[in-house]
């Protein structure tokens, strides 16, 4: 027979053993005022009719897994406007664009007048929907004349891209003012330099480091291009605010009480995204880098700090038998890092799932992937594991700077979507609950288009297109998405979506006529900025039900 007293301690061990809950979408509570909602927009995957070396690299057999090219893809470039509607339709009060390096720059020199027209037309567009452009300078593609010159593996992509970034300030700056220097480095040079899966296609840990060093070097320089060159904001608000985008998963041994399984998740961990926003974000990029030799001594031993000559790590000279003479000195005392000089003002995490290992000599580096058994797998092999978000952003908490979650989710068959969302944001709030500055949740993407060397057969967009007629329609989740977002993370029952009405031209998507021109203007993101009314209210009269009409469009949409 239980007592009061047992069974009141029963009850607080197991809710104490239940991870943090802060509230499931639909439970009432909003995210804080001025949160972002939107999706990611990657020039290469939408735009179409490129020339870089992506073209070239698709073009040789067995590069695109399903022996595709990117063509014109989903033909963003001439279709913006109804992209741009779309987003409006799904409640986005905040996209991430990339630009495409070789449109904008198809030899060294100046931008070309033509690509410059289109991106205005594109941001002016989305601020006058109350969408905040935050535009990506570098997207996994070169110019075909900077891969020519051996692109991430030659200092000259250093100036070269502070360069563009510079035009890019002085071109976009009154319609931008939240820039991202680099997309996913981290992922790209394991694809690139590890895996051989992206262009140039190798496998070489020194290039690895190279291209690594690199493009430290390019976040660098464009950093300093953009804090020079981007004076004007659209808003009043500071303007040139810079950050970076990285992909985090959750690594976990699968083992947790075998030290090596410790060891290599560590190690996978530390020289995954930490290896990039550890030296930006202390501020070391290499600026006061000594000399190469000057740090060596003859044959390349290390010099002897002062006060260290004739000892062993601070100890006295050994006795003939190897026993010191005195105790040795105990270890310095660390500072804790410092951030005040560091090179990002913002941080989006691209959370892509699970990653548990195990310590195995017979695979390289010692390191076998394990998928649990019962896990979920996407189409992409992401193991899905909404929990992993939260400990990824916790993680991000020691950094002075506003931080953006991004998640995504190849699902051809629109099973998984929903769930996954509504997963993903109670996850993203239980990290803000706990500390996290988190501003925004982004979706990776909106359109289904050319997913690099998963070519077509990837479907991870809010919207399916059929490329023969590029006809656009809400995938599965699609209103999910929409319902979120519209009530600021209230609620995820769906929201059923139409077509959209698309402005006739020359009428809302009127292109800027001079870098000078001011759109209506769209309040911008950032932990320091005033708060803006919760984002996407629908409009009065708006009907909420999944199974209401969608008053603002004209054709139904397909069944769920």
């Amino acid at each position: 027979m239980f007592t009061r007293s047992s069974i009141l301690v029963i009850l607080v061990c197991a809710l104490s053993a239940l991870p943090v809950w802060a509230g499931a979408p639909g439970g009432g509570e909003a995210f804080p005022d001025g949160f972002r909602w939107g999706t990611l927009l990657s020039a290469h995957a939408v735009e179409g009719n490129h020339l870089n070396d992506w073209t070239l690299w698709e073009s040789q057999p067995g590069k695109i897994a399903d022996g595709s090219v990117s063509g014109a893809a989903v033909n963003h470039w001439e279709l913006f406007p109804e992209d741009i509607a779309w987003m409006k339709k799904l409640g986005q009060n905040a996209a991430v664009v990339s630009l495409e390096w070789s449109r904008l720059q198809p030899a060294k020199g100046g931008l070309d007048p033509a690509a410059v027209q289109n991106y205005r037309a594109r941001f002016a567009t989305m601020r006058q929907q109350g969408i905040v452009p935050i535009v990506i300078l570098w997207d996994r593609t070169l110019p075909q004349w900077v891969a020519a010159y051996g692109g991430l593996l030659m200092p000259a992509v250093i100036t070269d891209f502070q360069d563009y970034a510079g035009l890019c300030a002085q071109a976009f700056g009154d319609l931008v003012d939240h820039w991202v220097t680099l997309r996913d480095p981290n992922g790209f040079i394991a694809k690139a330099f590890k895996d051989g899966k992206f262009p140039p296609g190798m496998s070489d840990v020194k290039f690895l480091s190279l291209a690594t060093i690199n493009l430290i070097g390019m976040h660098r320089g464009a950093w300093q291009a953009l804090k020079t060159g981007d004076k004007t904001s659209p808003t009043g608000v500071p303007p040139a605010q810079v950050g970076v985008l990285v992909s985090m998963n959750w690594v976990r041994p699968h083992r947790p009480n075998h030290p090596m399984d410790v060891t290599v998740a560590r190690t996978s961990d530390l020289l995954g995204a930490w290896s990039f926003l550890d030296p930006i974000m202390k501020g070391d990029l290499l600026e006061n880098a000594p000399p190469p030799g000057q740090s060596q001594g003859q044959k390349g031993k290390g010099v002897p700090t002062p006060g260290q000559t004739g000892t062993i790590n601070g100890a006295p000279p050994a006795s003939p038998k190897g026993v010191p003479e005195a105790p040795p000195m105990p270890p310095p005392t660390q500072a804790p890092p410092s951030y005040a000089n560091r090179r990002a003002d913002f941080i989006i995490v691209a959370y892509q799932g699970l990653t548990e290992v195990k310590f195995n000599v017979l695979q390289a580096l010692s390191v076998e992937k394990i998928v649990p058994p019962g896990a979920q797998l996407d189409d992409e092999g992401q193991i899905i594991f909404p929990e992993g978000l939260t400990n990824v952003l916790l993680s991000l908490r020691k950094y002075p700077v506003p931080v953006f979650a991004m998640v995504g989710i190849a699902d051809a068959t629109g099973q998984k979507r929903a769930a996954f969302l509504s997963d993903h944001v109670r996850q993203a709030r239980a990290a803000i609950v706990q500390g996290c500055p988190l501003r925004g949740f982004f979706y990776d993407g909106l359109l289904a288009g050319f997913e690099y060397d998963r070519g077509f057969a990837l479907k991870k967009g809010l919207l399916n297109v059929n490329t023969r007629i590029q006809e656009r329609k809400p995938a599965p989740g699609a209103d999910v998405f929409r319902a979120l977002a519209t009530s600021n993370g209230t609620s995820d029952k769906p929201m059923r979506m139409q077509r959209p009405k698309v402005p006739a031209a020359g009428g809302a998507f009127a292109t800027p006529a001079t870098p000078g021109a001011q759109p209506p203007a769209a309040t911008d993101p950032g932990a320091d900025l005033p708060p803006t009314p919760a984002p996407g209210a629908p409009p009065e009269g708006t009907p909420t039900d999944s199974t209401a009409a969608d008053p603002d469009g004209v054709e139904p949409a397909p069944p769920q």
